[in-house]
């Protein structure tokens, strides 16, 4: 049985459709990437990562009986919208970054270049949001459960360095462009994470407070995992992109520095803040409900 009382959709059916679908698309996105099929080949990053989604959430639903397909629909819409708004966020600031280009495509008009890029843009929330549910549907729950709130709460005086400490980021991005991307990251993270304590939202500080470090951990390695593979599609593929990182510029996986990976990380847990912060908005309080366990309520859905 599940929260609420609900008998697992999954004792049903062994794989969700919606699974065998995403392995199609994983499986036509990767031939994409190094069979050139233009234009169709040119959409290879949306139907790989919209592939891995549904896919990864059908193999959450088989382990735990939870989907954020079936039972956030919502959520997931909002994702997508918040994804592609805040991947153009970075795109407008990496004019000033300079820490990754695209390959061109003087063929392709503007307009059908930027639409193409949304729809890209749109799946990276969803694709990391499973990637933290896989790590934590993976990991071994080691203790009994406690609601929400029942353990140590966050003190308004680390909520406060924090945010400090991420205005101070935020600015060394403005200053120097050599770090702009990791300060940003890092700066927006501590404001929004604290910030999401304060109003009561879910947030990576509250998790660790209540002694549930794997909720951060599981988002930060599962989406460094799924970038090495996400790198891998990327290696062969056109359009593709390439970095320029300072300071990093050796050991090449793909076409990213080794260290460069520990990005993705940085990147996932300043995902999980801005959804909350975000969502708060959008849609409401989540359902507090309790840590048991589960990958879907421990994302704070």
């Amino acid at each position: 049985m599940n929260r609420g009382g609900r008998a697992s959709p999954f004792a049903a059916s062994p794989f969700a459709w919606f699974g065998w679908l995403g392995l199609a698309l994983v499986l036509l996105g990767q031939l994409l990437t190094l069979v050139h099929l233009r234009p169709v080949s040119d959409w290879w990053y949306a139907i790989c990562w919209t592939g891995f989604t549904l896919a990864g959430d059908a193999w959450v639903l088989r382990r735990s009986g939870r989907s954020l397909i079936r039972e956030r629909p919502r959520d997931l819409a909002l994702m997508a919208v918040i994804s592609a708004a805040t991947w153009w966020g970075l795109e407008l600031a990496n004019h000033w970054m300079q820490a990754w280009s695209y390959s061109e495509s003087p063929d392709i008009p503007v307009w059908r270049q930027q639409l193409r890029s949304t729809v890209f843009f749109a799946t990276l929330i969803p694709a990391t949001w499973v990637c933290g549910m896989l790590a934590l549907a993976l990991w071994p729950r080691r203790r009994a459960a406690q609601p929400r709130g029942s353990q140590r709460r966050v003190s308004a005086s680390l909520r406060g360095v924090c945010m400090l400490a991420g205005l101070a980021a935020l600015v060394l991005a403005s200053q120097l462009p050599d770090v702009a991307l990791g300060a940003s990251l890092v700066g927006v993270l501590l404001l929004l994470d604290p910030l999401n304590d304060a109003l009561n939202r879910p947030s990576l500080l509250a998790c660790i407070a209540r002694g549930e470090a794997r909720v951060p951990i599981a988002f930060a390695l599962g989406t460094m995992l799924m970038g090495v593979v996400g790198e891998m599609w990327n290696y062969p593929a056109d359009p593709k992109w390439t970095y320029d990182v300072a300071w990093l510029d050796f050991a090449y996986v793909f076409e990213m520095p080794a260290l460069g990976f520990l990005g993705y990380g940085l990147l996932a847990l300043t995902i999980f803040a801005t959804y909350q912060f975000a969502r708060g908005f959008v849609l409401g309080p989540a359902d507090p409900g309790e840590a048991d366990g589960d990958p879907l309520t421990l994302t704070g859905l």
